[in-house]
């Protein structure tokens, strides 16, 4: 309830990184990428305890987001 558009938000930003948003030439993309990464993220968290697999798709997607793609993901599992 305290954040009413925070769903929308999520999916914004893997909009964005999709088309390209980020990829400006500036600081702009790794500042970017990254608040929009962490939120990707954090919206998965939800997922992780009753439908896991839902959350893993979020991880994924936030690893896209932050330009590591989704190898990154699984690399820093181990971590």
């Amino acid at each position: 309830d305290n954040f009413p558009f925070a769903i929308e938000a999520v999916h914004l930003c893997i909009i964005f990184s999709y088309y390209g948003a980020f990829n400006l030439g500036t600081d702009i993309r790794s500042r970017g990428s990254m608040l929009c990464s962490d939120i990707v993220h954090d919206y998965g968290q939800n997922f992780a305890v009753r439908h896991p697999a839902t959350a893993f798709e979020y991880y994924c997607l936030a690893a896209e987001v932050k330009g590591g793609g989704y190898v990154s993901i699984i690399q820093t599992q181990g971590q």
